[in-house]
């Protein structure tokens, strides 16, 4: 029941919903799996249809990525709050790459790293920090969320995070 998804399209997506007992959470040779490819692919269709089928969205491939950290990447936020819905506060705080290896991110760096200057609005971020992304992002990476937007130049988006920041704290300290 191997289907190959370094090479994911809907033939691929079709057989693996098609074909019952069908392991929606088989992985290709970097541990991808179908979810993880077809939000690559920008597939919100086959995304949200594998989300309802209950495909595990706490996966890591062997980068240590997850489903939340292609959607943030895509900046895509209706995947990120489905996803966010079903997966374990461990996943929303997860950091790619290898100990010791590579700069180290979380889905909410690289969403805050897809804020233009002049966006006004920045949904996928808002989604991850209200499911408790900001008490992991400060774990190993080379910046934090607050320093990420501060270099990326956007007054309502440091603004924001300020608030959550805040948010955070007292709720920790409660």
């Amino acid at each position: 029941q191997s289907v190959a998804l370094n090479t994911w399209g809907n033939k691929c997506y079709k057989l693996l919903v098609e074909i019952p007992q069908t392991n929606l959470n088989i992985t290709d040779e970097n541990g991808n799996t179908a979810l993880m490819h077809s939000i690559a692919h920008g597939n919100n269709y086959c995304s949200k249809d594998l989300l309802k089928r209950d495909a595990d969205v706490n996966r890591k491939n062997h980068k240590n990525e997850t489903a939340l950290i292609y959607a943030a990447k895509k900046n895509n936020a209706s995947i990120v709050a489905k996803i966010t819905e079903k997966c374990t506060k461990e996943t929303v705080q997860q950091e790619d790459g290898q100990e010791g290896g590579e700069k180290r991110h979380t889905a909410l760096h690289y969403a805050i790293m897809q804020v233009e200057p002049s966006h006004q609005k920045f949904p996928v971020v808002a989604v991850l920090t209200a499911n408790g992304a900001l008490k992991g992002a400060e774990a190993k990476t080379d910046k934090t969320a607050l320093q990420l937007a501060k270099a990326g130049g956007n007054d309502k988006l440091i603004e924001f995070l300020f608030k959550e920041l805040g948010r955070v704290n007292l709720l920790l300290a409660n």
